[in-house]
């Protein structure tokens, strides 16, 4: 150990080698407090503030292929608002909780989709926005990665189904809008089962469950949207103050991002970039 001491402890500036690597930076009777650097013999190097030993605050994670980490810490994890970075495009951008991607973010695939919305535990979950390469998009409610509940799907020809989904696919009552013409319908696991003759049979098909969602077949697109994105961040109570337009604009891909789940110590179940579609809804399906 080099430094300062005081008391037969390190205090103010020094340094310290352990078993995983050397620590620079500043101590506090012996312990890690203040801005230092932590350069691990194998892993990340850390620069950032610790306290007491721990990495606390603002921070910095740097891999050897130069991929990064920057943001919050807390008692030693990632937790707060943070950006990954893949050969200096930020790739994920959002909220962070125990080393995973929780709460509100944007995400970067490799094949060019962005998601904006929710996260749990790495996964898309809660309300989002998907929007593909192609130009097709979904607005509404992921479970486990997948298109789950409530959602707006736009096709290419400017088309929609506005309706609910299970696991990826239509499931349920939905309705099908083609230039201007409206059909309603009950869908199964992607596939059509019926159209109603009538509105009113339509509406007489809910169920209690569904029933808070019967007026949203009669608002249009735009309005319905709108609510939908209220809706869902209103069911997160412990959502923070977020702006997501600050990141908005670092929208690249990079392959590298396929191994964060490695870079965060190994506990994250971080998706590939080919895991999402896991169906692509064509038109024909909803005829």
């Amino acid at each position: 150990m080099k430094g300062i001491y005081k008391d037969d402890k390190l205090e103010g500036w020094g340094i310290q080698t352990v078993m995983d690597g050397t620590f620079k930076g500043e101590f506090e009777e012996g312990r890690t407090s203040g801005f230092g650097e932590f350069l691990r013999n194998k892993g990340p190097i850390y620069y950032g503030n610790w306290i007491d030993s721990i990495q606390f605050g603002i921070g910095y994670e740097v891999w050897g292929d130069n991929s990064r980490y920057e943001g919050e810490y807390n008692n030693g994890v990632k937790e707060g608002i943070g950006s990954f970075y893949s050969d200096g495009i930020c790739m994920y951008c959002g909220e962070w909780k125990n080393n995973n991607m929780e709460g509100f973010g944007i995400y970067n695939y490799t094949d060019g989709r962005k998601y904006i919305g929710e996260w749990k535990s790495n996964k898309m979950e809660g309300y989002g926005e998907l929007y593909m390469k192609e130009g097709k998009k979904y607005f509404g409610f992921f479970k486990d990665e997948k298109k789950n509940g409530f959602g707006i799907y736009y096709f290419l020809d400017n088309n929609f189904y506005v309706g609910f989904w299970k696991e990826g696919k239509q499931h349920g009552l939905g309705k099908y809008i083609k230039n201007k013409t409206v059909k309603y319908g009950l869908w199964n696991s992607g596939k059509k089962e019926k159209f109603f003759n009538k509105e009113e049979d339509f509406e007489d098909s809910f169920d209690e469950n569904d029933d808070k969602y019967s007026t949203f077949f009669k608002w249009d697109i735009n309005k319905l949207k709108q609510f939908l994105y209220f809706e869902g961040y209103e069911e997160n109570k412990n959502e923070k103050n977020f702006d997501k337009k600050n990141s908005d604009s670092e929208s690249e891909n990079s392959d590298e991002f396929k191994n964060i789940g490695k870079k965060n110590n190994g506990n994250n179940n971080v998706k590939n970039s080919d895991d999402e579609d896991e169906e692509e809804e064509k038109n024909d399906d909803l005829l």
